[in-house]
């Protein structure tokens, strides 16, 4: 593992693993405090964090390195319809009340979300 980015399957599975167990964590401390009873946008990031899992595994299990996936490098993560329509369920939840009553504050977010500068909008 000299390489940060050039993990073995069974690494990168490993690491799916772990990433699992933190998230678990996350999900166990939410319910607990009771996160999820009231304030309940809030524990729709434990789906998301999830879906992020989800989508290492299936990339690590076809061999691809995940580590690196993010805007920054480029590298995608093999992602489907139904991975974004779940998704799209968890940030609406969280983001559209925000984003509906505020139309440049969601140009903004689309701006970004496409890589086009997100600064003020006319």
């Amino acid at each position: 593992m000299n390489d940060p980015y050039s993990y073995s399957k069974e690494e990168l599975l490993a690491l799916v693993g772990r990433m699992q167990e933190t998230a678990n964590q996350v999900y166990g401390i939410m319910f607990v405090n009771n996160m999820g009873g009231e304030v309940h946008a809030f524990i729709e990031f434990c789906g998301v964090l999830n879906k992020y899992i989800d989508l290492c595994r299936i990339a690590a299990e076809q061999g691809i390195d995940f580590t690196a996936a993010n805007v920054h490098s480029g590298i995608a993560l093999p992602i489907e319809a139904h991975h974004m329509i779940y998704l799209a369920e968890k940030l609406e939840c969280i983001f559209a009340p925000f984003l509906r009553g505020n139309p440049q504050v969601a140009e903004c977010l689309k701006r970004a979300l496409f890589g086009e500068p997100a600064g003020p909008v006319p």
